[in-house]
């Protein structure tokens, strides 16, 4: 019983460790999106998409 209690605690340990670099990966490719969405809106001449660029981007 205290064996299984164990295996469980590491179980979940190793589980919550494994996801971070999805975590990382999805968080990534969700400015990676709106990067892209800027960049398409600043090339169409939408002066606004422009000027939103910069404060978010620096």
């Amino acid at each position: 019983m205290i064996g299984g209690t164990l295996a469980a605690i590491f179980g979940l340990f190793a589980f919550v460790v494994d996801a971070i670099p999805g975590v990382i990966q999805f968080y990534l490719g969700y400015l990676l999106y709106k990067a892209a969405d800027y960049a398409g809106s600043a090339k169409d001449g939408n002066r606004e998409a422009d000027l939103l660029t910069k404060e978010t981007f620096g």
